[in-house]
């Protein structure tokens, strides 16, 4: 595998206004997903591979609206950041 490329969206929802069960979706989308991806196809990279993981400005912005995507897309830049680090 040359590249794994993490771009799903989860949801769209705010914190009053979606329900549990869209926050929790959003999080197995927008986070777990992509985690467990990495791990999965860690084993399988070819030199000098990369994980590409898209995220948004809306992981710097905080949106009443769209509470549960900005939460998802600052997780996926943490989680870019550390991988980074760890290589």
């Amino acid at each position: 595998v040359d590249s794994l490329i993490n771009n799903a969206a989860p949801k769209m929802c705010g914190i009053e206004s979606g329900s549990y069960e869209d926050f929790e979706y959003a999080l197995r989308v927008g986070v777990t997903a992509p985690f467990y991806l990495s791990k999965l196809f860690a084993p399988y990279f070819a030199e000098g591979a990369s994980i590409v993981n898209i995220s948004s400005c809306s992981a710097y912005t905080s949106s009443t609206s769209r509470g549960a995507y900005c939460i998802s897309k600052a997780s996926v830049s943490m989680k870019s950041q550390i991988l980074q680090k760890t290589g």
